[in-house]
């Protein structure tokens, strides 16, 4: 289909030629692939995520809760610093709970 070709021209696109249009569409890919995040490192691309995620719940009326995070967050944390302190209380996703569980929080 016409959209299947559009998916795949923006995964060849950012280098991603391994994904698999119809499937990436579903709302539960990343879920069932054991996906808890994504890093991003454009401020762009993180916003577009968090507002993809944000009208995706509202059309399929369930929560998606893939986190998503600035790579430079996670590696602040890394290096020691709060999650307050890199600002993950001002993303979108909440995710709190993900670097709790990763020692992270």
């Amino acid at each position: 289909s016409a959209q299947n070709r559009m998916l795949r021209r923006r995964a060849h696109a950012f280098g991603q030629r391994h994904i698999n249009a119809p499937r990436a569409q579903h709302p539960d890919h990343g879920r069932g692939l054991w996906c808890r995040g994504i890093a991003t490192e454009c401020p762009t691309c993180h916003s577009g995520l968090e507002m993809h995620q944000i009208r995706a719940e509202k059309v399929l009326g369930k929560k998606t809760n893939v986190k998503i995070l600035y790579f430079t967050q996670l590696l602040g944390m890394a290096l020691g610093l709060s999650a307050r302190k890199v600002g993950v209380n001002e993303n979108f996703s909440e995710s709190r709970d993900l670097l709790k569980a990763k020692g992270l929080g």
